[in-house]
């Protein structure tokens, strides 16, 4: 009798080992070389895992790398951004909200292999900053209002990065759409992670920025509205790639979306300044904000 059942329950244990390795599935999710994409790939992968899935996390890529990976199937998960994917993939210019990239981009990359899911409400838009002190000072709130600095400082100076000084949809066409002129010496071009330094230590009064950097809250910076819609809003989004077997799509994109669900631009600010700003590491801010969503 007691063989019997010693038997019976390493059949069960077995049955439970390999009914759990059959409906695992294996993913495989890649980021770009930022905070915050480290930290999305590092709350998929322990989400997935917490559901019994197992990832791999092939690191840091370049953003065109990690496009033709997703398109070829080496990458089966990322997160992307509505508009660098609507104005730097697919070449669209024109002026559309949010709304209208998200279905946009959404309709042309499913003809290129990459499968885009629900929307997240964090916007890691590019941005323009003050120090909040002139912002009240100049009563600045929106980039239409930045005129009201510029004609009472006379050596204002803006900071940018490389990439939105040159792009065709960087600074000089924002400039223009808003009726603004900057002259070359009022100008400074510098690497990303400076920008923050120089604006919060008064070496530049204006400053490109990303919205959800966690510096902006730290330095106290207002981030200024948009109002004339120049950006088409740069919305996180997950995606997949459309080479994934439909089983294993069918896996993963609920749980997905369940990430997406709970993602604001307020929650992003929030991790990278505990990375950036507090030094905490990707993995425990990762497991803490799954924690306090109930995910994990």
């Amino acid at each position: 009798m007691l063989k019997f059942f010693s038997r019976w329950a390493l059949s069960l244990f077995l049955f439970g080992v390999f009914n759990v390795g059959a409906n695992a599935a294996q993913f495989s999710i890649a980021s770009e070389a930022f905070t915050e994409q480290r930290l999305l790939a590092e709350i998929t992968k322990q989400y997935l895992n917490k559901n019994g899935h197992d990832v791999t996390n092939k690191g840091d890529m370049f953003n065109k790398k990690l496009r033709r990976s997703l398109e070829s199937g080496k990458v089966d998960i990322a997160w992307f951004y509505t508009g660098s994917a609507l104005r730097v993939f697919n070449q669209i210019k024109t002026a559309v909200t949010p709304e209208q990239a998200y279905e946009l981009v959404k309709k042309l990359d499913a003809a290129r292999g990459i499968t885009w899911l629900n929307t997240s409400k964090a916007n890691d838009s590019y941005a323009i900053a003050l120090r909040k002190g002139d912002s009240e000072k100049y009563d600045i709130r929106k980039i239409s209002e930045l005129s009201r600095l510029t004609s009472k400082k006379m050596h204002w100076k803006l900071a940018t990065d490389t990439s939105f000084y040159s792009q065709k949809d960087g600074l000089k066409p924002l400039m223009k759409h808003y009726g603004q002129k900057i002259s070359h010496g009022n100008l400074k071009i510098m690497k990303t992670d400076e920008i923050y330094d120089a604006l919060k230590d008064s070496r530049v009064d204006v400053a490109m920025v990303y919205a959800t950097d966690g510096r902006i809250k730290a330095y106290d910076l207002v981030v200024l509205d948009d109002d004339k819609q120049y950006f088409p809003g740069y919305i996180l989004v997950p995606v997949i790639s459309a080479s994934l077997p439909s089983e294993k799509q069918i896996q993963v994109k609920g749980l997905l979306n369940n990430i997406s669900g709970v993602l604001t631009t307020a929650g992003m600010v929030e991790m990278n300044a505990k990375v950036d700003i507090e030094q905490q590491s990707v993995s425990e801010v990762a497991t803490a904000f799954l924690k306090e969503n109930k995910l994990l």
